[in-house]
């Protein structure tokens, strides 16, 4: 005995729509990732490096809020912050250990070049602004979603 299944029409339909429907939600979660790095980058400029208090830095040079920046990850959906200024880290994450200094001068005296304890406390800059506009994100993939599957 052979039982033979042929597909429906509409399932093949249905295969049709999901193929076409896939290239437009690729391009629209490519288009939601940057609007998502833009607005990340723009929220931890203006709300985490801007105004000074307990948990924010502030702003002391710009050199760390200009610095901030985010690419797409070539091959995934997915893309990447950071910043490349060295105490951005720091900042970010905390840091407690021992640092050396270099020689220098300072208000016209020689610094001997020495080791310095540091305990800096985490005011993190990028996961608050991270955290502050993931809903919005996910409420854009949601509608994306739906607009082409329905």
């Amino acid at each position: 005995m052979r039982i033979f299944i042929a597909p429906l029409k509409d399932t093949a339909e249905a295969i049709k729509r999901f193929k076409a429907g896939k290239e437009k939600l690729q391009k629209g979660l490519e288009g939601a990732l940057n609007k998502f790095g833009n607005d990340i980058v723009r929220r931890s400029k203006i709300k985490y490096l801007s105004r000074r208090s307990a948990t924010t830095l502030g702003v002391v040079t710009g050199r760390l809020r200009s610095s901030v920046n985010f690419q797409p990850v070539r091959g995934n959906l997915a893309i990447e912050f950071g910043t490349d200024v060295p105490y951005g880290r720091a900042h970010e994450l905390g840091f407690s250990g021992s640092v050396r200094v270099p020689a220098h001068s300072r208000l016209g005296f020689q610094v001997r070049a020495h080791s310095r304890k540091m305990n800096l406390r985490a005011r993190p800059f990028l996961k608050t602004a991270i955290k502050d506009e993931s809903p919005k994100f996910l409420s854009n993939v949601d509608k994306l979603v739906k607009s082409i599957y329905g």
